[in-house]
């Protein structure tokens, strides 16, 4: 489930560096461990072009001890009512530590201060972003991002650039609130029968109903 939050944030960025002719101005991209490697490779042969964001996941496994709650974690809320198979579900729902490191890798230091200082606005306060759940129920996660207040971590990497041969970066932490995982589980319906006395009101007599739900 952590992919939704993943393109959530990936797909916001691509929209802020959309230019009026409906181009990327600065190319976004979100990668894993695999991955990195594969991107590296690129930048190093300059074969993409610059400055380029790369995200990478921080945490995502990691319980958020500050929000658990042990009944929705375990047996869950009522959420969904499938009314055509008459199915019910509980919902539970896992806090998590969640977080992304932001990269801007450019050739010049002008060129990473230009990207790093709209994240840095972007970020500074909490940003708001929506998942759609594609399980049992058919609804949204909305969930915030906002910088760590740490520094950006700024440094070099060799490259094959034609100038000196390094690429400048810049790293900025963010942490997600709010984030989190969910599980449905489906919940038998029960068939109860009983009877009601029922009095008329002329007659002051009592009659049996029967009924079923």
């Amino acid at each position: 489930m952590q992919h939704l939050y993943d393109n959530a944030v990936v797909e916001d960025l691509q929209r802020d560096f959309i230019t009026a002719d409906g181009k990327l101005s600065v190319a976004v991209r979100m990668v894993d461990e695999n991955q990195m490697m594969g991107v590296i490779a690129q930048i190093q042969s300059d074969e993409v072009e610059f400055p380029y964001v790369i995200l990478s996941r921080v945490g995502g496994d990691t319980i958020d001890q500050n929000l658990k709650n042990f009944t929705m974690m375990h047996r869950g809320v009522p959420a969904v009512f499938e009314p055509t198979k008459n199915e019910f579900y509980h919902e539970k729902w896992i806090p998590i530590e969640l977080g992304y490191d932001i990269t801007v890798v450019g050739t010049n230091t002008a060129q990473i201060d230009e990207v790093l200082r709209e994240l840095q606005f972007k970020y500074i306060n909490m940003f708001y972003l929506t998942i759609r759940l594609p399980y049992e129920s058919d609804r949204k996660i909305r969930f915030g991002i906002i910088s760590t207040g740490d520094p950006p971590e700024r440094g070099r990497m060799a490259s094959g650039h034609m100038e000196d041969g390094h690429l400048y970066i810049a790293t900025l932490p963010t942490e997600c609130i709010g984030a989190g995982i969910v599980d449905y589980r489906k919940v038998k319906l029960k068939r109860l029968e009983g009877q009601i006395n029922l009095v008329d009101p002329t007659t002051h007599h009592t009659a049996v109903h029967t009924s079923e739900d």
